[in-house]
């Protein structure tokens, strides 16, 4: 993912795709121009170890977290026990 950030959230999201998740980066200069595109896909395509890989294992965690014993799911049913039960 190529980010360019804009305004309000945009900054921590891209920082967080780029620098948390891996999947991505910023444009260079923060405006999309052929030179910072080009140089952007540049280096996505020609990195050792891709983003599809880096997408790959998330997406395995992802599915691991909604699975019937994954801690998201179990989250949300203690969430969903909380707001029956009226208290915190």
């Amino acid at each position: 993912m190529i980010c360019r950030p804009y305004l309000g959230d945009h900054y921590i999201n891209s920082w967080m795709v780029e620098r948390v998740w891996g999947v991505g980066l910023r444009i260079e200069g923060g405006i999309f121009t052929k030179h910072s595109t080009r140089r952007a896909l540049e280096q996505l395509l020609s990195s050792s170890k891709g983003p599809a890989e880096r997408i790959e294992a998330l997406k395995h965690l992802a599915h691991k977290a909604v699975a019937p014993s994954g801690t998201s799911t179990q989250n949300f049913k203690s969430l969903v026990e909380v707001v029956i039960s009226g208290s915190a």
